[in-house]
């Protein structure tokens, strides 16, 4: 989507992104249904965590549409639509709808728990990045002890709608924007395999070391996701973990509300890394 074209990397900015896959929390053969068991002890182990570190951990969440906002976007052709077309206009108010609707979910089931969240949805500060000015507010909510819950988006560009996803927030926020100290994804599976992980024979990749090129020695396979997932599946999961990894930020992979991924929300994957137990893949920074 081009968001990426400028430069304004900045000083590391104390905190965690934690990007809840659309996929993860929602059933996504299922128009608009929210997976209330996943989500919730993903809000579990979020409260733990927070309440373990005295509520010092400055935590930001990015989740993705998931069943919410992804059919609206497909039926109407919101991606790369036309200002100019009645359709593209109605299509991208209802997406816009439906991908509220889920963040006012999360928010909600993290304000249930205690977790001070705030939703924050990127149309109509966000163009080809996010503007400076939403950033200062994102960085000063951080500081101020919120935990703001951004969301992917239907956006406007020029005289085009486009999709902008959870992971391409993540992006930004992470190289761009905050430099944080680490990046976690929570997904549906464990982590990256070797090739779609319902094949025969899968084996989950647990290292990935990126070269400063984006480069990595691991074989991965893909195979073609949900038809009406208009953001890319594991391969640009891939993909975004080598770009953010390969700016010396780890990223960590693992399946929401698993052990695995409350090892990792801890900081503890080090010693979880050393257990073959552990289910989980690391991106990192060779060298």
């Amino acid at each position: 989507m081009g968001m990426m074209g400028k430069r304004h990397v900045g000083n590391r900015f104390d905190c965690v992104v934690v990007k809840l896959g659309g996929a993860a929390i929602t059933r996504k053969g299922e128009l608009e249904t929210l997976d209330h068991e996943v989500l919730g002890a993903v809000v579990e182990h979020i409260r733990l965590v927070k309440e373990d570190q005295g509520g010092k951990l400055r935590l930001v969440v990015v989740h993705g549409a998931g069943s919410f906002g992804h059919f609206q976007a497909k039926e109407y052709g919101v991606q790369g639509g036309s200002l100019d077309d009645e359709r593209t206009i109605r299509g991208f108010a209802e997406t816009r709808v439906s991908v509220t609707k889920l963040n006012h979910a999360v928010v909600s089931a993290l304000t249930e728990a205690g977790i001070p969240a705030v939703g924050i949805s990127p149309c109509g500060f966000w163009d080809e990045e996010a503007s400076p000015k939403s950033i200062e507010i994102l960085k000063h909510l951080l500081a101020s002890g919120f935990v703001p819950v951004v969301h992917g988006d239907a956006i406007i560009q020029g005289d085009r709608t486009v999709i902008l996803s959870g992971d391409r927030i993540v992006n930004y926020l992470s190289v761009e924007a905050l430099r944080p100290r680490f990046v976690l994804f929570l997904s549906d599976v464990d982590g990256i395999f070797d090739r779609p992980p319902a094949s025969d024979g899968a084996q989950l990749i647990r290292e990935i070391e990126v070269e400063a090129s984006g480069r990595f020695e691991q074989k991965v396979e893909f195979a073609s996701g949900h038809d009406h997932d208009t953001t890319g599946g594991m391969a640009a999961k891939v993909e975004d973990g080598v770009f953010i990894a390969k700016h010396g930020i780890d990223v960590l992979i693992a399946r929401a509300g698993s052990t695995a991924a409350l090892c990792a929300l801890q900081r503890t994957f080090p010693a979880c890394l050393s257990d073959d137990k552990w289910r989980g893949t690391r991106i990192s920074l060779k060298g």
